[in-house]
């Protein structure tokens, strides 16, 4: 009998997950692109937001925009993309990035890092699970890769460094009920976006001065996760191919179908510490296994192919809701604003400061007409419900909005901004109640409906 076989016997195996319904996606549908980047940067003569405004996406019309992020220290800023780009911009987007640092004096330290963000919307629980497994074979070395100061890095911390994540993954498969506290967000593969913003997030990468790096592993990072859709429909079967194909050949096969470059390839097996590649990886997977061979995958799998029908007499599309909050004043260039969450010692609630995506320090911004809003928010009410019919891109949503606002083209990207933020469920900052109970340390999630801006779980932590 093999390993596998004695395993899977041990198991304590239930015919469906309790208090879940295993044919829905955990994260529903966004219509949003593939891949969002947080570039975190200290050094001399970094360029404004202002001076990198120009660069935009050409399909999801992505931009860079600046954060002042409080864990980097002396001259330093945090470059994200302000909405998520497609795989095949990513290039066109960091290249292009790097381009506005020709001058600029760095001064990386270990406080810098990348954070890259995939969209998983759609995904059910098995491919998300597969997603976790193919990681786990595969992070000891990528980390290694991701250079020495990430390696055991309090804030990006691994499956080697804890077990917190992939115990309550487990504990989720078995109850249906996923519960992550504040601090597993800190960890080289970050699910709490799962739930919150319908991505997963990986952490391990470092800065970089030149771009070609962060451009492949962002690709990877998108490689990985497709990958793991495509081709490892259950979970069971990685145990499987990692058995009779090896790591190598997997990790081969990954990067082929992300086109990833050789130097890439070469860089992650090459390195000292990834000689033995293939023991290495059966090793990493020890960590994670039981998510594969203790649940009965294959009696699973056709449930949750069942084809999902949204209950028609259940909550419906909600319409776009009224800010909570009074609109922000504005805000002195320099302060920390986030439409993310905030990264390792940082700590207070975002807010929402239009300087950043309009690349301006106004004094005093243009003041929103209160009918136009309201038409861009009941345009962008129906056109998620369009989404949910017809999976429609949220970006071409967002032009119907723009086509209907008549109006210069800072007042129309004030306005649209506007209606990001109270409609977007992956970019809205959550919005504070000052007389809401604080909250638990624990935050407890069970897969629904998508997270609108009136579902939220954490009203401290911005998420992403």
């Amino acid at each position: 009998m093999s390993f596998i076989e004695k395993y899977v016997e041990g198991g304590d195996l239930k015919k469906m997950i309790p208090h879940f319904e295993m044919n829905r996606p955990v994260a529903p549908s966004n219509g949003l692109a593939d891949v969002g980047l947080e570039l975190e940067m200290e050094g001399r003569g970094l360029p404004s937001a202002g001076a990198v405004a120009g660069l935009i996406a050409p399909k999801s019309n992505s931009t860079w925009i600046t954060h002042n992020d409080g864990s980097l220290r002396g001259e330093s800023l945090e470059y994200v993309l302000e909405r998520p780009c497609f795989g095949n911009e990513i290039e066109h987007m960091v290249g292009g990035l790097y381009t506005y640092f020709g001058r600029t004096r760095f001064n990386l330290s270990n406080r810098c890092s990348t954070h890259v963000h995939v969209n998983i919307g759609g995904y059910k629980v098995n491919e998300l699970t597969s997603v976790i497994l193919l990681w786990s074979i595969f992070e000891d070395m990528l980390v290694r890769w991701c250079g020495e100061q990430r390696t055991t890095n309090h804030f990006c911390l691994g499956f080697k460094d804890t077990n917190a994540t992939v115990d309550a993954w487990d504990r989720g498969l078995k109850d249906g009920d996923f519960n992550f506290t504040e601090g597993m967000k800190y960890t080289a593969l970050n699910l709490r976006p799962i739930f919150e913003r319908g991505s997963v997030e990986f952490r391990t990468m470092r800065a970089e001065e030149k771009p070609d790096n962060i451009i492949e592993w962002a690709k990877f990072c998108l490689a990985l996760v497709r990958f793991a859709k495509q081709n490892y429909k259950n979970p069971y079967d990685i145990a499987h191919a990692l058995s009779e194909r090896g790591g190598l050949e997997m990790f081969a096969n990954i990067c082929e179908s992300g086109g990833i470059s050789g130097d890439f390839f070469d860089g992650v097996i090459g390195l000292p510490g990834n000689e033995n590649f293939n023991i290495l990886s059966v090793e990493n997977f020890r960590r994670t296994q039981k998510l594969a061979l203790g649940y009965p995958w294959y009696d699973w799998i056709p449930e949750i192919d069942k084809v999902h029908v949204p209950n028609p007499f259940g909550r419906g599309v909600p319409e776009a809701p009224q800010p909570a909050r009074p609109r922000a004043a504005p805000q002195p260039r320099g302060r920390r604003n986030d439409f993310l969450e905030p990264d390792e010692d940082d700590v207070g609630p975002a807010a929402f400061n239009m300087d950043q995506i309009l690349g301006q320090n106004q004094d005093d911004p243009p003041q929103p007409d209160e009918g136009l809003v309201q038409r861009a928010q009941q345009i962008l009410a129906n056109g998620r419900a369009e989404a949910a019919g017809r999976n429609q891109n949220l970006g071409e949503l967002l032009q119907q909005a723009e086509n209907q606002l008549r109006m210069n083209p800072l007042q129309q990207r004030v306005r649209i901004a506007e209606v990001l933020q109270v409609n977007d469920p992956w970019f809205n900052p959550p919005v504070v109640d000052p007389i809401a109970p604080p909250p638990q340390e624990r935050i407890r999630i069970r897969p629904g409906p998508a997270p609108f801006p009136d579902h939220r779980l954490d009203p401290e932590d911005p998420g992403f």
